[in-house]
């Protein structure tokens, strides 16, 4: 079976902020070809770099629900979650460092504190499918929790 793909929802703040290295990299490229200096290809640098930081580390962001795992994706990396391992999901809004683009994020109890957080865009979606594959938690509002025995 395919994965089922959900892309990171982006905070239209964290939207506009994401923009400004682009547009001052292209901006100021612009500006040294314009003033045919003998160093234009300097204006090259900081477009590279940006490129590259998002490319490696930004896009694409998105969770994939495999049938084994959960794959977390942010640029060329990847990160994997057993679903055995996943003691439950929360809400938070931590704003601590994460595979995320919004702050209305899920907190993944994989038996670390520190994450991972995401930002689903379709959290509803994900939780359905997250869910399915992982028979030891239960569905509880926008959580998933440990089921109790039997």
């Amino acid at each position: 079976m395919s994965p089922k793909l959900f892309p990171s929802k982006i905070d239209w703040w964290l939207g506009a902020l994401l923009c400004v290295p682009p547009i001052a990299a292209v901006s100021s490229l612009v500006a040294l070809c314009t003033a045919r200096e003998a160093a234009s290809w300097v204006g090259w640098i900081p477009l590279v770099l940006v490129v590259a930081i998002y490319g490696g580390l930004v896009f694409p962001m998105r969770y994939e629900v495999h049938d084994d795992a959960l794959v977390i994706r942010f640029g060329r990396f990847r990160s994997r979650v057993r679903y055995g391992d996943i003691r439950g999901v929360k809400p938070t809004r931590n704003p601590i460092s994460s595979p995320a683009l919004s702050l209305r994020r899920l907190h993944i109890d994989a038996g670390s504190s520190l994450g991972p957080n995401i930002s689903p865009a379709d959290q509803d979606g994900f939780l359905a499918a997250l869910a399915e594959r992982t028979p030891h938690l239960r569905r509880q509002g926008d959580s998933l929790v440990p089921r109790e025995a039997d």
